[in-house]
């Protein structure tokens, strides 16, 4: 996928030299006692999510995706309803003063970090002069010097930015000295349950990857890797590679930290993302169900979504696996929004598994926390089974609710209601039977089970998406998804 949101390019300002200090002393000196390395020394418990998270088995748990943005970092994590649990790239404020959220340092994958953060990083021409093999170049360069391939702007910067080099990862070399001036001495530190590396992707086509092609030798020929296209069999095989041999160092060196990656999810290339998947500890998934960060229709519907739902189920109940799911919306998120995310959140969700609703022109770098009622009032206890196919939709069912997801994008269905008393998110009475239109999902409370919040007393609606039935006046209407961009931008 294209990502154009934030966390997908690598650039996001964060505040890590004190950190980065930190870590070379941790390094040399040991990870301090108490300290999330220290308990580590031996390996987690087989089956468990490295790092010591939180147990996000019952109702709904919050992650962020940043903290760049949040003013006095921060408290205000700790105030949210659920207070938030987990944080993909800790950018901001003292990690150690929050020992019982579940956190992360960000690197980008295949490139050097950017030397304005990171005092041991080289420029372009110290690798020019020292490791001629390791920069990484457009195809653009194979009938170029070296040296005339930078001077003319070859060189693969992802998202065109220059500030983190592009390296040669399929190179051990350039992996292991990564590992030992980067990875290792976050890692060390005791203060972050996982290591963040952004940008795995399956597409070798555009800015996003670089457009990747090969690099020099030492004695200056050009060493052809890649094709540079969308379709790059060798490219999405070294993305494989480097996922593997992450997996394998972390997991040696510092087992008590995961590996987190934010796998960019294409339809296109399931199988192989399935594989890389297999060596991941923590997927922090920027699309979500609604894949927000690559724009409209703004939803996975019909094969894209059993496609994926059929690998998120797999990799969360492989044992050991978390999974952070980012929903980037339009801006003006309306109720259908936050019940569709929510709801495919709970049909997955595993033990350590986080989820948040945000606007994707400003999701990573706000001031405040999108803290919707909904999260709060979805207290649905803990699953009773897995997701599965039932009347049309897909359903899981918890100790105190229900949840339904239609995928479909075009058609609707009246779904039979266990027996008990339900309501939605919003207090409103659900008996018997619910219609959820195409490309819609609702989460139902029993309240026969537990007394419980709601999350405001009205659901507002824009429109009526088309059914293939006629609904009755009790039919399910407050948590269906739009189908196309049109309606997307009416939402409320």
């Amino acid at each position: 996928m294209r990502p154009f949101a934030r966390a997908g390019d690598g650039r996001r300002t964060r505040m890590v030299q004190i950190t980065v200090g930190l870590a070379l002393l941790a390094s040399a000196f040991g990870p301090r006692p108490g300290s999330a390395a220290a308990l580590g020394a031996q390996s987690p418990i087989a089956g468990q999510l490295a790092g010591n998270p939180e147990d996000t088995s019952a109702n709904v748990h919050l992650g962020l995706g940043a903290v760049d943005g949040i003013a006095d970092c921060c408290s205000s994590l700790t105030t949210t309803n659920p207070p938030v649990g987990q944080v993909w790239d800790w950018n901001n404020g003292d990690p150690s003063s929050y020992p019982s959220i579940y956190k992360g340092q960000y690197f980008p994958v295949d490139r050097q970090p950017d030397s304005q953060y990171y005092p041991a990083a080289k420029p372009v021409s110290w690798f020019v002069s020292n490791h001629p093999d390791w920069l990484e170049f457009t195809c653009a360069a194979a009938h170029l010097s070296e040296a005339q391939a930078v001077a003319a702007g070859d060189v693969a910067y992802e998202f065109g930015d220059t500030s983190a080099i592009p390296l040669d990862t399929a190179n051990e070399a350039v992996v292991q000295w990564l590992e030992e001036t980067f990875w290792g001495p976050a890692a060390a530190t005791g203060d972050y349950g996982h290591l963040d590396f952004d940008n795995f992707q399956m597409n070798n086509g555009g800015s996003w990857s670089g457009q990747r092609c090969g690099h020099y030798s030492t004695s200056g020929q050009w060493v052809a890797q890649y094709n540079g296209t969308e379709n790059d069999p060798a490219y999405r095989q070294a993305e494989i590679n480097l996922a593997s041999a992450i997996e394998s160092w972390l997991h040696a060196s510092y087992p008590n930290v995961a590996f987190g990656a934010n796998l960019s999810w294409s339809t296109d290339y399931v199988s192989d993302e399935e594989t890389l998947l297999s060596h991941v500890d923590f997927w922090f998934d920027e699309q979500g169900f609604t894949m927000g960060n690559s724009g409209a229709p703004w939803q996975y519907l019909d094969s894209a979504w059993t496609a994926k739902a059929a690998a998120m189920a797999q990799f969360l109940s492989s044992g050991g696996t978390g999974w952070e799911d980012m929903n980037l919306e339009p801006d003006g998120i309306g109720t259908a929004a936050r019940q569709w995310a929510l709801a495919n959140y709970l049909l997955f969700k595993n033990e350590h598994s986080w989820v948040y609703i945000c606007p994707a022109s400003n999701c990573y770098d706000a001031g405040t926390i999108q803290d919707y009622p909904e999260y709060a009032a979805a207290q649905v206890g803990i699953p009773t089974d897995s997701y599965y196919a039932d009347q049309g939709v897909y359903r899981r069912d918890f100790s105190s609710g229900v949840v339904l997801v239609n995928p479909s994008s075009t058609t609707s269905y009246t779904v039979s209601l266990p027996t008990g008393s339900y309501q939605d998110l919003y207090g409103n009475p659900r008996q018997g039977s619910v219609v959820l239109p195409a490309a819609s999902a609702i989460v139902l409370l029993d309240t026969t089970v537990t007394a419980t919040a709601t999350a405001s007393a009205t659901a507002t609606i824009t429109a009526t998406p088309t059914a293939t039935g006629t609904p009755n006046r009790d039919s399910y209407q407050d948590g269906y998804r739009y189908t196309n961009e049109a309606q997307a931008s009416a939402r409320q």
